[in-house]
């Protein structure tokens, strides 16, 4: 069974907190192709702050669970290198560490 999600721009802009919610139930469903698809809208409708630092972060993930790891491992770069102060930069630092030690 597929379940598909509709929030608008509008809850994106006004409570991200709505929108990750809902985009991580996606993820939780093993929907992670769209997952992957509405995590990478947020580095768009934001220009800068934690929205885009997690989201970049969960599209990393959703990467990883693809099996797509060098895509991951790009996202997780470009939170470090553009986010490195953001929370989402330390869980990419710990998943950036944890695949160098495979």
């Amino acid at each position: 069974m597929r379940v598909g999600l509709f929030v608008t721009c509008l809850v994106d802009l006004m409570r991200p907190s709505i929108g990750f919610a809902a985009i991580k139930l996606l993820q939780a469903g093993g929907d992670n192709e769209a997952a992957l698809a509405e995590f990478l809208k947020v580095a768009t409708l934001y220009a800068s702050g934690d929205e885009v630092a997690e989201g970049l972060l969960l599209a990393a993930q959703c990467l990883e669970a693809k099996g797509d790891r060098e895509q991951a491992q790009r996202l997780y770069k470009e939170v470090l290198d553009k986010h490195s102060s953001s929370k989402a930069a330390a869980a990419a630092r710990d998943r950036l560490v944890k695949r160098s030690a495979r």
